[in-house]
């Protein structure tokens, strides 16, 4: 269909001037172009429109099935099943564009959910941005809708989930870090008490509460003293139970510590003991120390990519295991 250069007015066909403007039709005359953007989604059976999610024809009664279908996150879950390297499945999930379909976008949604709800992984802060992303392109595609009430309930409960799992871990790391704050916190109240008390003694007549602030400073200087003592008692508990025998089975060998057992221990000595286990594919990765930290102290080890593991579980002497400690030299 050709349209006038000049006034916009549709030319007849074959005409040579403009009938509204009178001018020359030219060589250089255009032609309007309708474009379409998308794909409309019509039952096979008869033809009838039908909206994403649609598992039968409202119309005929004809049911839709799409096993035939390419499916980008299909693709991605295969790739990151199939790659053993840690970096490249972290590249993988950070580097997924998730197409603005919802059936892909509900797809991505269930699978960074399901590797979110269990076990802890190394890949887990790339699925939890992931998700965030991928949870307000979720809102705008699917709307006020049944659907996206189903993801946003998901998404809560999983973030949730993590939250409370991600506090626990930082807690259970950190365990020594805490108890010694909270004692040189006592300590310093105490000493602070004992100095206003003493302070407030105006004579030697006085002698209660000079007595309770020399007391209150006692105190205070066996709270603040005793982080010292912390590491070793914890020592001295785990020498009085000592380790059980890992043991080896047709699936696996098993560990004989659990994950949280290697938290602050010298790096080179859990490198060796995994060694000694027969374990080679053995990965160290410095972080950076800060002054809550012990230089060399493990901050977390993960096998096959689980950060948590129990003495009994079992993996592979081929599994990759990846050792995180502090230092400075960073």
């Amino acid at each position: 269909m050709a349209f006038c250069s000049e006034c916009g007015n549709k030319l007849s066909d074959g005409a040579r001037f403009c009938a509204n403007c009178g001018k020359k039709i030219e060589p250089t005359t255009y032609q309007r172009e309708i474009m379409y953007e998308g794909k409309i989604h019509k039952c096979p059976l008869c033809g009838e429109v039908v909206n994403s999610f649609t598992a039968i024809c409202p119309t005929c009664g004809y049911e839709f099935r799409s096993l035939n279908q390419k499916s980008l996150v299909r693709e991605l879950a295969q790739k990151i099943e199939q790659t053993s390297s840690l970096n490249k499945k972290i590249e993988l999930i950070t580097n997924f564009y998730v197409p603005n379909t919802r059936e892909d976008i509900f797809d991505f949604f269930i699978l960074a959910v399901s590797n979110l709800q269990d076990t802890v992984y190394d890949t887990d802060d790339a699925w939890r941005a992931k998700l965030e992303q991928t949870y307000h392109k979720a809102r705008i595609a699917f709307g006020n809708t049944e659907e996206f009430t189903y993801l946003e309930d998901l998404y809560n409960k999983t973030s949730e989930k993590v939250r409370k799992r991600s506090l626990s871990n930082s807690v259970r790391k950190n365990k020594n870090t805490y108890i010694k704050i909270a004692l040189c916190s006592i300590g310093v109240i105490m000493l602070v008490v004992g100095v206003v008390l003493l302070a407030m003694s105006p004579s030697i007549e006085d002698s209660g509460s000079g007595f309770a602030g020399g007391m209150s400073l006692m105190f205070s200087m066996g709270f603040l003293i005793s982080p010292l003592f912390v590491d070793t008692l914890e020592s001295n508990m785990k020498s009085r139970n000592p380790d059980k025998s890992p043991r080896t089975s047709r699936s696996g060998h098993a560990i004989g510590k659990s994950s949280d057992e290697f938290w602050n221990e010298n790096f080179e000595d859990v490198a060796e003991y995994f060694r000694e286990l027969g374990f080679k594919n053995i990965l160290l990765m410095p972080e950076k120390k800060t002054f809550l930290n012990e230089e060399g102290a493990v901050k977390g080890i993960s096998i096959a990519g689980n950060t948590e593991f129990e003495e009994e579980d079992e993996y592979s002497l081929n599994s990759k295991v990846i050792i995180r400690y502090y230092t400075r030299n960073c």
